[in-house]
This record gives structure tokens, sequence and C-alpha cells, in this order.
């Protein structure tokens, strides 16, 4: 894997975090709506009187909620990359850069650290990430 890919990888992580907020809202919206409907009484069956409403919500929400789980397994990939960087230093640039979006100046003013040191860093960590796995 180049570093340019490497670098495309690891930014997917905020995009990924964003997806995951969003599968919730809508994850809570459909437990809201079940939670609404109730079968009325009647001598009908209830696949006729509501039923059908309370099992398209229930799948909804059992895709809604796969979908999250294999963002979240993605989410955690993103993150373990990051884990084999062995320099804790870089480690970290690493993690204020990708996972909390800051850029690496102002990573720098957080750490202490001069804007050309936290770059060669964040160079250096690019180059030797993931190096064990073959990628």
């Amino acid at each position: 894997m180049t570093n340019q890919e490497k670098i495309a990888y690891l930014k997917q992580y905020r995009g990924a975090g964003m997806e995951i907020d969003q599968l919730k809202d809508e994850i809570a919206k459909w437990r809201s709506l079940a939670e609404k409907i109730t079968p009325s009484l009647s001598p009908v069956p209830p696949s006729t009187a509501g039923g059908g409403r309370m099992e398209t919500a229930v799948e909804h929400i059992e895709a809604l909620q796969k979908e999250l789980f294999e963002k979240v397994v993605r989410l955690d990939d993103l993150r373990r990359a990051i884990d084999t960087i062995q320099d804790v230093r870089a480690r970290v640039i690493m993690r204020y850069h990708y996972i909390h979006g800051l850029t690496l100046e102002e990573t720098a003013k957080k750490i202490n650290y001069s804007k050309p040191h936290v770059e060669r860093l964040h160079k250096e960590a690019i180059e030797k990430m993931m190096a064990n796995d073959g990628e």
C-alpha cells in the first residue's frame, strides 16, 4: 500500500464516524415509529390490522443494526491501523489528526511540538504504518 493509499484509508475514519451517528439516529427514528404502532382491537387478523407496519419497522431496524455493526467493525479496523505504529508520539499525532480531525498544525499546538516536527513524525508514521501486515 502506498503512502497516499494509507492516508486515504485513514481519512475514512471521520466519514465512518459520521455514518455511524446517522445510522444511530435512523434506528432511533424507526424504534420510535415502532413504539407508536399499536394493533387495533378488531376481529380482523393482526397482519391486516397494523401488524405489517410493525414487521416493516422491525425489519428496517434489523437491517440498520447490521449496517451499523459493519461500520463499527470498519472503524475498529481503521483504529487498529493506527495502533500498528510503534512510536507513541507518532501514534498520538495520527489519532489527533485522523480520529479527532485536527490539522497537523492544530495537533502541533496541542502537543507542544513544532509543525515541521509533527509533519516529519506524521510522514514517518505513514511509512511504517501496517508495515508488518504486508499491506
